[in-house]
């Protein structure tokens, strides 16, 4: 659920690494309490679905 909570930069419209869900999701990863799972290659639609999932 957090996941949809992400803040995103205002200009480019990514995730804000710096944001307060953003930590608490790479703290989460580094736990082992959820596993992050992206390629290079789906970085596009990793994007798209950050978009999608946003509430803005």
């Amino acid at each position: 659920m957090k996941m949809s909570l992400i803040e995103l930069t205002p200009r480019l419209r990514l995730p804000n690494p710096r944001g307060k869900i953003m930590r608490e999701v790479f703290e989460a990863s580094r736990a082992g309490t959820i596993e992050v799972h992206a390629a290079p290659t789906s970085v596009p639609l990793l994007l798209r679905f950050t978009r999608l999932m946003s509430v803005v």
